[in-house]
């Protein structure tokens, strides 16, 4: 069964009815509009690499909102392909679907995109812990020794991964990306992605959440390099500040509860069994509060 026939059945909507997306991801659907992508955020989600079945409710309108608040704080200091997040913008084709879309979408302007995944760590985490050990470095940077699981990093870290074409993920160094796209492009794509990184870091943790690492996506037109993703709570880790303590394991603020209930109820062989309500209505009001307080603004429901 195909990615678009699997995600299909666990989000029945009239728009699907009528209108198939041209591409999905976990969470989006992506309609191909000519020059410019539909981006429909969904409430699906994914965990543990798991597609999992049934919906979160408010998840797609929760990620559009703080993802149309990051494209617009970029937007005077780096390049957004964020267009307009309003109904009225809609193509005609979708008006009649401006209720549904209505607080879950954003009208993108299309561009090149580098086939680059662009990760940041700024800790320590699990996934960067064992080459520290080893080598003390992350990411193949030398960082600073006597660190231990989860410390803040003195430096954050870029890590590019080249996405092949079957979506396979392919870990380069800051090398290799000058030999594929030449030094200029390569040294741009770097320093955007931790200037982004740093600010979303800084702001988050001054609300009330640790982004610890995160993925970006870098693209360009006419010239300028355009940021074409931002830090949400379905590309980056995002733990609670007020429980933070170096050294210690963190939570996943929005997918460990998730993560913890499947590893108590399934074998992880066959279907996914479905979330139970007051798990489900958890994780909605969770990512409600990531939205609310990273923003500063109230959730539109």
């Amino acid at each position: 069964m195909s990615l678009h026939e699997t995600l299909s059945l666990h989000d029945p909507t009239p728009l699907h009815d009528t209108i198939q997306p041209d591409r999905q991801t976990d969470g989006q659907d992506i309609y191909d509009l000519g020059d410019q992508l539909l981006v429909v955020e969904t409430d699906r989600i994914t965990v543990c690499g798991q597609a999992l079945p049934g919906l979160i409710p408010m998840k797609g309108r929760a990620i559009a909102q703080l993802s149309v608040y990051w494209h617009e704080l970029f937007a005077s200091v780096l390049g957004s392909n964020f267009i307009s997040a309003d109904t009225a913008d809609l193509p005609q084709t979708f008006q009649p679907f401006s209720d549904q879309l209505a607080g879950r979408f954003l009208l993108m302007r299309k561009v090149e995109l580098y086939p680059l995944e662009c990760r940041v760590f700024g800790y320590l985490t699990d996934e960067v812990l064992p080459e520290y050990l080893k080598h003390r470095t992350v990411g193949g940077v030398e960082v600073q020794p006597g660190l231990s699981l989860n410390s803040l990093l003195d430096q954050f870290i870029y890590i590019p991964f080249f996405v092949e074409k079957t979506g396979q993920l392919t870990q380069i160094d800051l090398m290799k990306t000058v030999e594929l796209y030449g030094n200029r492009d390569a040294m741009v794509i770097c320093s955007n992605t931790l200037d982004v990184y740093e600010i979303t870091h800084d702001l988050a943790r001054s609300r009330g959440f640790i982004i610890a690492d995160t993925a970006l996506k870098i693209g360009q037109a006419d010239g300028q390099y355009i940021l074409t993703e931002v830090p949400t709570p379905d590309n980056s880790l995002f733990w609670l500040e007020a429980e933070y303590q170096d050294g210690h394991q963190q939570v996943d603020y929005i997918r460990q509860p998730l993560a913890d209930w499947l590893a108590a109820n399934w074998d992880f062989i066959g279907p996914a069994p479905d979330l139970p309500e007051e798990l489900v209505a958890l994780t909605s009001q969770r990512l409600i509060e990531v939205c609310e307080l990273v923003t500063g603004e109230d959730f539109e429901d």
